[in-house]
């Protein structure tokens, strides 16, 4: 069920009107709400975003507040309830507040949503569009949330390499590098596991200091900042002077070549989105950062 609202900055009112919608949709006996996720989209990454909620649905109950970016003259606000059975027959439900910014940018206004977070639950950002589109937004999210979730990979395809995103947040919301976590970090967790498989069978990670070069052929941007920044981490190079050479280079094959006394290579296999939802559930659960991810990202700072 749906219902459109406007003017929308009555908290109040939306949480009646919100408590009415998801009673109608309730199947009666129901799971608590668990967490608030602000998803936040533009145009083009709308259809994603909307893809990942989908899949979200019926696992987790949550107050979810979808802000988009739109070229509407006046922001505007939309409510609805859904809910689906578990299991256990208990509802699994949405609360949804839609905020389609215009124009008018009230809809990024924090004095717009911040008043519909549920209290004393976590706070969790999902951010899809790059970060200078909507700079203004971004700002305001570090003080309201406990974790914002970037996709480096989606940020690659609109254009936005990681090191880009870094430098950008470093000058507009440098705290939110401490609450920063990336789905793509996690879409590489085999790929980093095989590299540390590899590593250990054939005695580099206790002879790193062999080690002259490191090649990765044949990956996307945001697979090479992320893997080329974990090893560095955890190899300890970071302050390492001179540190051997880790680089990049385009091929059809994915392939990590290791250098040393003699030459190692394996093959590697880039992931996809395929497992984004379940990513996505973990994060929510967890509204911690991944340590290992912030430091791997201060590799970089």
């Amino acid at each position: 069920m749906e219902k459109i609202v406007k003017p929308f900055f009555e908290p109040a009112r939306i949480e009646k009107q919100l408590a009415e919608l998801h009673k109608s949709a309730s199947p009666g006996d129901e799971r608590d709400l668990l967490f608030n996720l602000i998803l936040v989209s533009s145009q083009d990454t709308e259809k994603k975003a909307a893809t990942l909620l989908d899949g979200l649905m019926g696992k987790r109950s949550a107050r979810i507040i979808h802000i988009k970016h739109t070229d509407n003259a006046e922001s505007s606000l939309r409510l609805s309830a859904r809910c689906s059975l578990d299991r256990a027959k208990r509802g699994v439900c949405f609360q949804e507040i839609v905020i389609e910014n215009g124009k008018d940018n009230a809809g990024f206004a924090p004095g717009t949503w911040t008043g519909l977070l549920v209290r004393d639950l976590p706070v969790i950002a999902l951010w899809l569009p790059t970060a200078d589109t909507m700079q203004d937004l971004f700002i305001h999210l570090e003080d309201h949330v406990d974790k914002i979730i970037i996709d480096f990979w989606t940020l690659e395809k609109q254009g936005l390499s990681p090191e880009d995103f870094i430098s950008q947040m470093e000058l507009l919301a440098p705290d939110s590098l401490a609450i920063l976590s990336d789905i793509h970090w996690h879409r590489l967790l085999d790929m980093r596991r095989k590299i540390a498989l590899f590593m250990d069978e054939n005695k580099l990670c206790d002879n790193h200091s062999s080690i002259k070069k490191i090649t990765l052929s044949g990956v996307s941007s945001s697979t090479f900042f992320l893997i080329k920044n974990w090893l560095i981490d955890r190899l300890g190079w970071k302050n390492t002077e001179p540190a051997p050479e880790i680089e990049k280079q385009n091929s059809a094959r994915p392939e990590l070549i290791i250098t040393a006394d003699t030459e190692y290579k394996m093959h590697l296999a880039e992931p996809d989105d395929s497992q984004d939802v379940e990513i996505l559930r973990q994060e929510c659960d967890n509204p911690e950062p991944d340590g290992f991810f912030l430091q791997a990202l201060h590799v970089s700072m």
